[in-house]
């Protein structure tokens, strides 16, 4: 693969001074939603919601979308999404951000003239938004997708620079039980991602994605092998190392 030159904000999580703000000293009772996000950040939004972290605890927050969004989704298929992680972890035991149920509001005037920069368009007319409070996804972390090699390999390359053997080991793992979730779920095909954090946790999120119908045959297409390629990507890397550490143990 050509050299790696991942897009800081948009391809790597990253959250910058607002990951480290702080309680107010003396707060004891939890802020309204709109009075406890982070306004400053920068780069966290997809196509169709974005994540604000909570000033008040920043290991949570709150993924925050038009009421309808451009492809017509609203909050039934949010709600829906909610459920189907919930159930999902039950069943599956995955890995997911909902920190509780999403809820449908009135666009408070503090959030509209508090945003600044890309999020000013982004919600430009919105009157109604939809709230879903999460926990925050570990910083540093990728998402892989398995549309082309560019978004999975360079990626993929990218996080395992900051994990040892343990860390790969158990992203196999994660790549292995995803694997036999998808054959049990086959809807997680449509639009498929996965988030990697650097400790080698995996994290499924966007479960609002199923509900447009059943994965397209490019779809199907595109995710058949993605994920054994990335396991195989990933043994490759720990048997790189440990040749690495053998060579250099016979110097030493």
């Amino acid at each position: 693969h050509r050299g790696l030159n991942l897009r800081p904000f948009k391809e790597v999580l990253r959250y910058g001074f607002a990951k480290n703000a702080k309680v107010s000293d003396g707060e004891t009772e939890p802020r309204v939603w709109w009075k406890d996000i982070s306004y400053g950040q920068k780069g966290l939004c997809g196509g169709a919601k974005c994540f604000f972290l909570s000033t008040s605890n920043p290991n949570n927050g709150y993924l925050i979308s038009n009421a309808i969004d451009s492809k017509g989704r609203g909050f039934d298929e949010t709600l829906k999404a909610y459920n189907y992680a919930l159930e999902l972890e039950l069943k599956y035991n995955i890995r997911h951000f909902f920190s509780a149920p999403p809820f449908e509001t009135i666009t408070p005037w503090h959030f509209k003239h508090k945003l600044q920069g890309e999020y000013i368009s982004f919600y430009e007319g919105a009157e109604s938004l939809i709230i879903q409070p999460s926990h925050t996804a570990p910083e540093g972390s990728i998402i892989i997708r398995c549309y082309n090699d560019r978004v999975l390999y360079d990626r993929l390359g990218f996080i395992m620079r900051f994990m040892n053997q343990e860390a790969k080991q158990r992203l196999i793992g994660g790549l292995e039980d995803t694997i036999s979730l998808v054959e049990l779920e086959p809807r997680l095909v449509k639009d498929f991602q996965l988030m990697i954090g650097k400790d080698g946790q995996t994290y499924h999120l966007d479960l609002d994605r199923v509900e447009g119908g059943n994965p397209r045959r490019n779809e199907r297409q595109f995710f058949a092998g993605c994920l054994e390629n990335a396991i195989e990507s990933v043994k490759k890397s720990m048997n790189e190392n440990e040749s690495t550490n053998e060579n250099e143990s016979s110097v030493n």
